[in-house]
């Protein structure tokens, strides 16, 4: 009965991450997220936790809130942790629309590939 419940609700919470992620758009079987948000809408923006295949290493993407153009945005920022060499921020190039990470599968490294509208 245990199992039971322990498996219906893993696969309640598989389907509810599932209605509320974002699709990938440039790699398939990537983990897609926004670049930036509205800070009135932080449903969107929550961090996320990307484990790499080995379960060891992992990215979170993360918000902070910034002033860009004129306005107040939330704007993701990646916060990488690796055994043995701690945990280091990283700054995504501006512009980055449609965001992707996909992690190599031996967890040696990941790929973050994004659009920007045409402008490269």
């Amino acid at each position: 009965m245990q199992r039971f419940f322990l498996l219906a609700v893993t696969l309640l919470l598989a389907g509810m991450q599932a209605a509320f992620a974002v699709q990938p758009t440039w790699a398939k079987g990537a983990t897609a997220f926004p670049e930036q948000c509205d800070p009135s809408k932080t449903q969107v923006c929550k961090p996320v936790r990307i484990p790499a295949p080995d379960g060891k290493r992992s990215v979170e993407v993360r918000y902070r809130k910034e002033f860009v153009s004129g306005d107040w945005v939330l704007r993701a920022h990646l916060r990488v942790t690796t055994p043995g060499r701690g945990t280091h921020e990283a700054a995504l190039p501006e512009g980055f629309q449609d965001i992707d990470l996909l992690w190599s599968p031996d967890s040696r490294a990941f790929f973050v590939n994004g659009g920007n509208g045409g402008g490269y």
